[in-house]
């Protein structure tokens, strides 16, 4: 391996090393200090190993880590994981069954050294942590008492305590069911914002990817690469049906009779369900390509909320002999749109075409 000094600027990460007889893990890159990179992958990729390398579980002598400048590895020094600034929320939460949800939390204390430990300071990120997770109504009660979402906020608040530079959360959703994945996703975004650290964030949900993150790791046959261009990375343009669009939205007001807000999106304005976001934030919305339809003229009194102008760009017939996909400009955004051949051909769609696109508030996920 090269020779190679410390990096003074975020985590950087030179591994060349066999995980097994047929995976690699190969990765030369450095990732900003702050903000949540997504490392997404095929599962076995080696995603998990990765992490566990990082947080100097995993020891590969072909690497080379280091964060904000502090060298925690290469192939003569070893900082052992008690010694680095990180966490680790893994997909069980595994908390510590014979001691409350308080005791798992203030466990990390042990974490934080002996000043902390005694100053007031230690007792205020407590309130913080158990307010900005929303557990305050759980704290005397032990693992086998809680849901799935309340165990997952509590190890998420027992990591935070810890206040890392680094958190590395591997794959923190992927053992609750969809409505538990809601319910815990804002408080992911709440950390985010909040911590002003480096997270890595694996996961398998594009969904999840388009909401949260600021960049992603694509992982394939073992070699990682960093790219800041989340869209062309998660959501090729090649396969029918498939194709989803990331828009970032502004919330522009809050219509709290309906359960809705209405966000803005280069000056055309959509409504879909309130997900709690200030006024004045960004989102990213994730619209699929199955979930928009067309029509020549502007519907009138339709149950479906989101009409948008549009202009046809591009028709991209698919191999399956059914399907065309539609590429459409909206406001000088693009657009994917998936529908039949015949409708294609009863409504003579060609190129420059201006029509209406129609989108369901309930299929545009934020």
């Amino acid at each position: 391996m090269r020779e190679v000094g410390v990096s003074t600027s975020g985590l950087a990460l030179k591994i060349d090393c066999e995980i097994n007889a047929k995976l690699k893990l190969i990765i030369d890159e450095t990732l900003p200090a702050q903000g949540l990179c997504a490392i997404y992958g095929e599962s076995g990729a080696g995603k998990t190993s990765l992490l566990r390398a990082i947080a100097g579980l995993n020891i590969y002598s072909e690497a080379y880590i280091s964060f904000k400048g502090e060298l925690w590895q290469d192939g003569a020094r070893f900082k052992q994981t008690h010694k680095r600034n990180l966490a680790y929320v893994m997909q069980e939460a595994n908390l510590l069954p014979h001691l409350t949800a308080k005791q798992n939390i203030l466990f990390a204390l042990k974490r934080r050294n002996q000043r902390d430990q005694k100053s007031t300071c230690a007792n205020a990120d407590f309130q913080k942590v158990i307010e900005l997770m929303g557990v305050e109504g759980c704290l005397d009660r032990y693992p086998v008492q809680l849901s799935g979402g309340e165990k997952q906020r509590i190890a998420l608040a027992r990591a935070l305590l810890t206040k890392p530079d680094l958190l590395l959360l591997d794959e923190p959703l992927s053992a609750l069911d969809d409505n538990r994945k809601a319910e815990l996703l804002p408080y992911i975004e709440l950390i985010k914002s909040e911590l002003q650290s480096c997270i890595l964030y694996v996961t398998h949900s594009k969904r999840e990817l388009a909401k949260l993150a600021d960049r992603v790791l694509m992982v394939e046959q073992g070699r990682y690469t960093l790219s800041e261009d989340i869209y062309s990375s998660l959501f090729p343009r090649n396969t029918a049906l498939a194709k989803e669009v990331v828009f970032a939205a502004k919330v522009a007001a809050k219509e709290s009779q309906w359960g809705m807000q209405v966000l803005d999106i280069a000056g055309r304005q959509i409504r879909l369900k309130d997900s709690g976001e200030k006024i004045g934030s960004i989102v990213n919305l994730c619209i699929s390509a199955k979930d928009v339809s067309l029509s020549l003229e502007r519907p009138e009194r339709s149950s479906i909320l989101n009409l948008l102008p549009a202009t046809v760009i591009a028709l991209q017939e698919m191999p399956d002999d059914f399907s065309v996909d539609i590429l459409l400009d909206v406001s000088g955004q693009q657009l994917w749109a998936s529908i039949s051949r015949f409708s294609v051909q009863q409504m003579s769609l060609e190129l420059g075409l201006n029509l209406w696109v129609q989108i369901k508030a309930a299929a545009i996920v934020a």
